[in-house]
């Protein structure tokens, strides 16, 4: 019988559940190398003692840890929330312990908040923040595996943005569209997924009238200056766009949800005078009950390549398919 006054060790695991130590330290570093059936009786006889691992003596004899830095840019937008939320549940598996951090302000902060977690001898960063220039993330001394990045020189987990854009021009072409307008929160570069929405988008519609508008960082859709701004932006298009019917697609699905309020307020009908995209999971605000149509990425999928990424040694960028689901803001 094991004395449960004294610390549990692996070897009382192990004739706990009728294995080798070295079965035990297999579960914990390379589970996937275990049967269904030897796992369930590891895990039976770590319930039955109450074991626990110090991470701090296991970074201390093997040089790695069992925890994962993520650096997130804010947790206001649905997809940082499920990709947070998924990526905890295949780090579960794993038995990997996620480090939360956020960062909005600096490359400095980022950097030095990097610093601490290499301190921490983290297996490894998944980075969602664009503050650090590409250059400096690809000599971290962890790996990093970015996610919503373009750079030929980290790993990196991104939808298929190129396609994402393409469908929704291809959509609102479909259902009669005339003129059509873009709109991203912030000027991009070509190291943004978005550059390559605004791409596909682009090639789309072509042939036809169109806007790119920038700087429509609407994170309070309910302020007073939020409110205003858009009805301006539509105001600018039906003065542009005179007599047509107007297609736009958003970057974000906040924007779609500010534009889509806006029209209600200023009596312009969706969607047989406009039809509105946004790209990311469904939000919906209380003064703009019509569902948005979206373009959506899987968030789980991402997550979960995210993860098989991190002890890959190959840098390369990994890509997953988005789905155009059809509500109540196109035809």
């Amino acid at each position: 019988m094991i004395d449960m006054n004294r610390k549990i060790k692996t070897i009382d695991i192990a004739k706990k559940s009728g294995v080798s130590v070295t079965t035990v330290s297999r579960y914990f570093n390379h589970p996937e190398l275990l049967s269904e059936k030897t796992i369930q009786k590891i895990e039976y006889a770590i319930r039955e003692t109450d074991y626990s691992q110090d991470p701090l003596a296991k970074a201390m004899v093997t040089g790695n840890s069992d925890l994962v830095g993520v650096i997130l840019p804010n947790l206001h937008e649905t997809f940082f929330t499920e990709f947070l939320s998924q990526l905890e549940l295949y780090s579960r598996k794993k038995h990997l312990h996620l480090l939360l951090h956020l960062s909005d302000s600096s490359a400095e902060e980022e950097r030095a908040w990097i610093k601490q977690l290499c301190a921490y001898r983290v297996r490894g960063i998944f980075l969602l923040s664009r503050q650090l220039p590409n250059e400096i993330a690809a000599h971290l001394p962890v790996p990093i595996v970015a996610i919503g990045r373009e750079s030929s020189k980290v790993k990196r987990i991104n939808s298929d943005y190129f396609s994402g854009g393409l469908q929704s021009g291809q959509l609102l072409l479909s259902n009669g569209c005339q003129a059509f307008a873009y709109f991203r929160g912030s000027q991009y570069t070509e190291y943004t997924p978005e550059y390559k929405q605004a791409l596909g988008f682009e090639q789309a519609v072509k042939q036809y009238p169109y806007l790119h508008i920038e700087g429509c960082r609407w994170n309070d859709p309910y302020s007073t200056e939020v409110r205003q701004e858009a009805e301006q932006r539509l105001e600018q298009l039906v003065t542009t766009f005179s007599g047509k019917k107007i297609g736009i697609l958003c970057a974000d699905i906040m924007t779609a949800n500010v534009l889509t309020a806006a029209c209600i307020r200023c009596g312009i009908h969706i969607p047989s005078q406009f039809e509105i995209i946004g790209c990311g999971n469904p939000v919906r605000l209380y003064d703009a009950p019509l569902p948005v149509t979206t373009m959506e990425q899987d968030i789980s999928l991402m997550a979960q390549l995210a993860m098989e990424a991190l002890n890959d040694p190959l840098i390369c960028e990994r890509v997953v398919p988005v789905r155009m689901v059809r509500r109540e803001t196109t035809s």
